[in-house]
Order: structure tokens, then sequence, then C-alpha cells
């Protein structure tokens, strides 16, 4: 990554193998935490990419949430709803939540 010189596997490997190092040298597993994490994709759906970005983001949160024991928890925010058949399709655990519905929580 650095000079761009990486491949497509540093890229899609970069969250676990980032989260494994923080683990190692905090001897705590980090809380992965992803804002607009749909952006991309709806960059992707406008220019004509969409595949292409979709697959990056499936084969990226795979590779750093599915089953990473360096990882403790991991939040995304967006605005698009999470589909069993999405991106998220390969990962256990999802619990998507609208933001009236922890707002009502919170009060």
């Amino acid at each position: 990554m650095v000079n761009d010189t990486a491949s497509d596997a540093n890229y899609l490997f970069s969250l676990g193998a980032l989260s494994r190092m923080l683990h190692a040298h905090h001897k705590l597993a980090p809380i992965i935490i992803i804002d607009e994490y749909d952006t991309p994709i709806q960059e992707g759906y406008i220019n004509s990419y969409y595949q292409q970005v979709v697959e990056f983001i499936r084969i990226l949160f795979f590779s750093a949430l599915k089953d990473n024991p360096h990882v403790t928890l991991a939040v995304l925010t967006g605005i698009l709803r999470i589909a069993k058949e999405s991106i998220f399709s390969g990962l256990n655990n999802i619990r998507g939540r609208l933001y009236n519905q922890l707002e009502q929580k919170i009060k």
C-alpha cells in the first residue's frame, strides 16, 4: 500500500491484517467501526462498477469479520438495509438496527 504498490489481495485482506496486528500489539482484540459502508456501493451503482465494488466489499468484510478471533465487535453504519442475500450473506450474527429503533431504546 506504500507507494501505490499494493496488490488487490493486500487491500482485500487489510482489515483482517490490521486487526491481527492491533490485537498482537495491545493484547486486546479491537472493535472495528466502519461508517457509511454503503457509500462505495451507491457510487458503484451510479457509475457502473456495482458488481466489482460489491465483490470487493464482500471479500473485505468476510476476511475481516468472519470467524476473526482478533475482533471483539464490528459496527457498520449506512443507509442501505441489510439483506441476508447481500454482501453480508457469509457472516454470522448480523443484527440490523434502524435509527428510530435505537433512538427509542435511548429514551
